[in-house]
C-alpha cells in the first residue's frame, strides 16, 4: 500500500504513470485556462437565467423493467438523482421549471429495443426549460447517462457511463465499473465495484474505496484517491495529486 502526494500547480511536467513521465505544453495549459474561464462564465450565466424560473408542473412516469438489460438517460438542464432499489420498475418524478408555463419541452420514458433497452429523455430539446428529475430503478440495471448541465447524484445503482457537460457529480455505492467524461464541476465517488475511468476538463476529483483501477486524464483541479487497487495518471494540467492506500 502506498501514500504519496504530487504537486503540479501549473507545472510543465506531469507523471503520466507510475513508471513514466511526460510533458505538457504551455499551449495546452493556456487552452485549459481558457476553457475554465469560459465554463465559469457560462455556468454563472445559467445560474442567473434559471433563477427567474418557477415550478410549473410535476410529472410522474413508470415503466416495467423486468426484462430490461440497459437503461439510457438523455437529460438537458436540471438536476438528476438516481436511487437504486429492489424491484422491477423504473419510476420517474420530474419537476418542470419555466418562466411561463408551456408544453414545448421533451419528457418521455419508453422502450427503444423491444423490452431489452429503455430511454428516459428529459429536456433535451428546449433550452428554455429546466427539469429536475428523480429516478428510482433496479439497483443492478446497467445505466448510461448523458447530461448537459446540472448536478448528478446516484446511490446504490449500476451506472456504467456518464457524459456530462457541467455540474457536480456524486456517485455512492456503484455496483459496476464506471467511465466518466466531464466538462467541468467537482466529482465525488465513493464505493465502486470495478475500474474507474475519468476524463475531466476542470474541477476536483475525489475517489474513495474503488475495488479496481482508477485512471484519470485531467485538465485542472486536485485529484484525491483513497483506497484503490491501482492509480494511473494519463495526463494532468494543474493541481495536486494525493494518493492514500493505493496498491502498487
Amino acid at each position: 500500500m502506498t501514500s504519496s502526494t504530487y504537486s503540479r500547480h501549473n507545472s510543465v511536467n506531469y507523471v503520466s504513470s507510475r513508471n513514466g513521465t511526460g510533458r505538457i505544453s504551455t499551449r495546452r495549459l493556456n487552452t485549459v485556462v481558457a476553457t475554465l474561464l469560459v465554463t465559469m462564465t457560462s455556468t454563472s450565466a445559467l445560474a442567473g437565467w434559471f433563477n427567474d424560473y418557477e415550478l410549473v408542473e410535476t410529472k410522474n412516469l413508470t415503466l416495467d423493467a423486468a426484462n430490461l438489460e440497459q437503461f439510457k438517460i438523455d437529460a438537458g438542464a436540471g438536476s438528476l438523482v438516481l436511487v437504486g432499489e429492489q424491484g422491477d420498475e423504473i419510476s420517474v418524478t420530474a419537476q418542470v421549471y419555466q418562466r411561463t408555463a408551456k408544453n414545448d419541452y421533451c419528457l418521455s420514458l419508453d422502450y427503444t429495443k423491444g423490452e431489452a433497452q429503455a430511454l428516459l429523455a428529459a429536456n433535451n430539446c428546449n433550452s428554455d426549460t429546466r427539469i429536475d428529475v428523480t429516478v428510482t430503478l433496479p439497483a443492478n440495471l446497467a445505466t448510461m447517462i448523458q447530461d448537459t448541465s446540472g448536478s448528478i447524484n446516484t446511490n446504490n445503482t449500476s451506472v456504467i457511463s456518464i457524459a456530462d457537460g457541467s455540474g457536480r457529480i456524486e456517485i455512492n455505492n456503484n455496483h459496476t465499473g464506471l467511465k466518466i467524461e466531464d466538462g467541468s464541476g467537482p466529482i465525488d465517488i465513493t464505493q465502486v465495484a470495478g475500474d474507474i475511468e475519468i476524463d475531466d476538463g476542470s474541477g476536483s476529483i475525489h475517489v474513495t474505496n474503488a475495488q479496481g483501477e482508477v485512471t484519470v486524464r485531467d485538465g485542472s483541479g486536485s485529484i484525491n484517491v483513497n483506497n484503490a487497487r491501482r492509480f494511473n495518471l494519463i495526463s494532468d494540467g494543474s493541481g495536486s495529486v494525493n494518493l492514500s492506500n493505493v496498491d502498487s
